[in-house]
């Protein structure tokens, strides 16, 4: 009952966001994914034999592949990962782009890739340090009757420490970029900022 309480909070937002902005929450998606992943293991993993290591494993690749799947998209669908960085409910790309003069393209590029490049590390930052959370917190197997309160453990601890340490990289990387629009535009932060 509790996995699909669990599964309800991000495929409820998923539909709302969707029929509300007509917007594919990807944020949504993932979090279905990793409820769903954990959920899986926890529920099925000892009917087929499955260790501590597939939630292990689990925790760490998640953001790793989000990070290599955001290169990916970067080298190929340049201007799809601009716009996931500057998302149109953070940012008035509309008063961005009217005040970038033709000649300073090049340098607003390069402010938008330092901040992507943040955003990117900051995923294998938390690869990394749910990894080795998880190797050290959860140490009993699905099936085992502390699996779960290990899995709700590691659940709370590693959201405070990814969001410390991966949060001031992207912030970072935020600010940078923040501070690199209104020195190229020459807008204040408040004229292009919806939040």
């Amino acid at each position: 009952m509790t996995f699909f309480i669990a599964l309800l909070f991000p495929v409820a937002y998923f539909i709302y966001d969707f029929f509300k902005r007509k917007n594919v929450n990807v944020i949504s998606i993932l979090g279905f994914i990793n409820v769903l992943l954990t959920g899986g293991i926890g529920i099925f993993g000892e009917r087929f034999g499955l260790s501590k290591n597939w939630f292990i494993i689990k925790e760490g690749a998640l953001p790793s592949f989000i990070g290599l799947g955001l290169i990916i998209l970067r080298r190929l669908r340049k201007n799809l990962f601009n716009k996931i960085l500057l998302n149109d409910i953070i940012f008035d790309n509309h008063k961005i782009n009217s005040a970038i003069k033709y000649e300073e393209q090049n340098e607003f590029e390069s402010i938008v890739y330092s901040a992507g490049s943040h955003f990117i590390a900051g995923l294998f930052m938390s690869s990394i340090i749910q990894f080795i959370l998880a190797s050290l917190i959860v140490t009993s197997n699905p099936g085992e009757s502390s699996f779960n309160e290990q899995v709700a453990t590691m659940t709370w601890v590693s959201f405070l420490a990814v969001f410390v340490i991966t949060m001031s990289v992207v912030g970072k990387g935020y600010l940078g970029l923040i501070s690199g629009v209104e020195k190229i535009t020459g807008l204040k932060r408040e004229d292009f900022l919806k939040v």
